[in-house]
């Protein structure tokens, strides 16, 4: 005879608020271009989730994601770095520094900060989120190209071309790696590089490089594609496109 060892296994339901069914219609709104209407449904769904979860809960972090997204995109920075600035205390306390969803909105409150003049800040944000990043993959995942491509960006933008240059290259290899020579995150990053390359002055790598944004951009798109016509716009001038302004880069 043997006595045989039984462990129970618990299973719970996190429970959600139902009241605050005004999150998904609020997404809902904003897909079909209602930016106002659902700005104000979801601002209407976080005080509802403030009454059923209390200060803390990581759906009232979402809801904070998306009000300073909202905000980005309607022009009204400052705001937008406010809110998000609550989703990352919040999803630092509720979720842990080094969970995915807190090295997201490091990424995101960086932009904001950049957006509101604060290079310094986004700066140290992006570090601490590629240093996170890396610390709990073991690897280098692809979300690492998203963040080195931002911080070429911003780089770019204060004239540090030869540090920007290497982490560019970098978010380059690491496309090629998961996505592939003809991805169009690939073409991006070939342009990034070739106008870095132009501003310091290297016209020929500059062009290799473009060359490959726009035979990806040709084959992907077509001649007549927006993209492609920039791309060989900028083929015919490189010694002036690149030192342009970098777009930002959410």
């Amino acid at each position: 005879w043997y006595q045989r060892r039984v462990h129970g296994i618990v299973k719970h339901i996190n429970p959600r608020a139902t009241d605050a069914y005004n999150y998904t219609t609020g997404q809902s709104k904003i897909q079909q271009g209602f930016l106002k209407d659902g700005y104000e449904l979801i601002s209407e769904a976080l005080n509802l989730l403030n009454n059923v979860y209390g200060a803390m809960h990581p759906e009232i972090a979402q809801c904070l994601r998306m009000l300073a997204r909202l905000n980005y995109i309607m022009g009204d920075h400052m705001e937008a770095m406010s809110c998000q600035q609550k989703a990352v205390l919040m999803s630092e306390r509720v979720n842990g520094i080094d969970h995915p969803y807190t090295i997201t909105e490091y990424t995101h409150l960086a932009l904001y900060c950049f957006a509101n003049t604060q290079v310094s800040t986004a700066l140290k944000l992006l570090y601490r989120a590629r240093y996170l990043a890396l610390l709990v993959t073991w690897r280098e995942p692809p979300e690492l190209a998203l963040i080195d491509s931002n911080i070429g960006l911003i780089l770019h933008a204060v004239g540090e071309y030869d540090i920007s240059l290497r982490f560019l290259e970098k978010a380059l290899q690491l496309n090629l790696t998961y996505h592939g020579p003809k991805s169009l995150k690939v073409a991006v990053s070939y342009h990034l590089v070739a106008r870095t390359q132009s501003c310091m002055g290297d016209f020929r790598s500059a062009l290799t490089n473009e060359k490959e944004t726009f035979t990806i951009y040709k084959t992907q798109l077509g001649e007549e594609h927006d993209k492609t016509k920039e791309s060989w716009g900028v083929l015919e001038t490189p010694d002036t496109a690149g030192c342009c302004p970098p777009e930002e880069d959410e």
